[in-house]
């Protein structure tokens, strides 16, 4: 994936000009310093610093001892370090397709500028994490002026309805956002207590049967135990608690043997591990043996789901 550029270099030629002249003056006055002291020594330490604190910032930046650098760090050290070039010109950003640019920019909290060595990596991973759309974050520093982002964001697998909001929630039934939801009207809708954190079980049984899947409007969660399925044609499927694996099975073979849920029918229920229970829509009960055979017909009502 192409890595977005959020900072460009800098074009103003006055600030350019300013800079220079502070780098060229501070290069002018150590090249004084030296020849006013040849001998003493003192010239070579100035130069040894120097090479010091540059080569010990890069080795602080690949072997991770950043802490160690700022809790040495001096405001001459940070300058140097800017004089040196290790400051943050640009930002560029991989992974990114629903987080917003002005959240990670933010997240960041860097300006151009910025000594790159002094930038808080960790506190800035740990904002990043803090996002909505966002499961895993990383920070590479790309020495001298760039500070590189790869954002691995969250999968949402279903529209969660609870207490009369819709929030979209990933693998792990944990809610993303309630912002987005119209860009995924596509995805199944759970409703209920519990809905979410079992969804990812429930759209892997029905993937097994996917032509009937595409029939399911939506997956009620009841008491946290157990589904009741409504079909987009209205009709409830009671779905066990216990091993509902095969009971959505048992349903498939039914409706491709006899096209049950084409039929004049309210509610299936699969609950009892060797019947079907089909309530018709006049207040008919139809009960089906394990063997395909009707048993009773009954008049008496069926609790609906709630």
């Amino acid at each position: 994936m192409r890595a977005l550029n959020f900072f460009r270099k800098s074009t103003d030629r006055k600030a350019t000009a300013k800079a220079g002249a502070r780098r060229n003056g501070r290069v002018g006055a150590f090249l004084r310093l030296m020849r006013a002291y040849p001998r003493t020594g003192f010239a070579a330490a100035i130069a040894l610093l120097a090479v010091c604190v540059g080569l010990g910032s890069i080795a602080a930046a690949q072997f991770g001892y950043i802490d160690l650098l700022k809790q040495e760090s001096s405001r001459y050290v940070r300058q140097t370090l800017l004089d040196l070039g290790l400051s943050v010109r640009s930002v560029t950003v991989a992974g990114r397709a629903q987080t917003e640019t002005t959240e990670i920019l933010d997240a960041l909290n860097v300006a151009v500028g910025d000594s790159i060595l002094h930038a808080d990596i960790t506190a800035a991973q740990q904002r990043l994490a803090k996002l909505a759309w966002v499961k895993r974050a990383t920070i590479i520093r790309k020495l001298p002026d760039t500070l590189h982002v790869e954002i691995e964001e969250r999968r949402p697998i279903a529209i969660w309805q609870i207490d009369r909001r819709m929030v979209l929630v990933d693998q792990l039934g944990a809610p993303i956002t309630e912002k987005d939801v119209p860009e995924y009207v596509h995805l199944p809708l759970v409703v209920g207590k519990g809905a979410a954190e079992a969804a990812s079980d429930l759209l892997t049984m029905l993937s097994r049967e996917r032509w009937l899947q595409r029939r399911v409007a939506a997956a009620i969660r009841i008491g946290g135990r157990r589904w009741d399925l409504r079909l987009q044609n209205g009709i409830d499927i009671r779905l066990p608690e216990a091993d509902p694996q095969t009971a959505w099975r048992v349903l498939a073979a039914y409706e491709a043997r006899e096209g049950l849920l084409g039929r004049d029918v309210e509610v299936v229920d699969l609950r009892l591990p060797d019947q079907v229970i089909v309530r018709l829509s006049e207040g008919r009960v139809r009960r089906i043996g394990p063997q395909g055979r009707e048993a009773r017909l009954s008049r008496n009502p069926m609790r609906r789901w709630s």
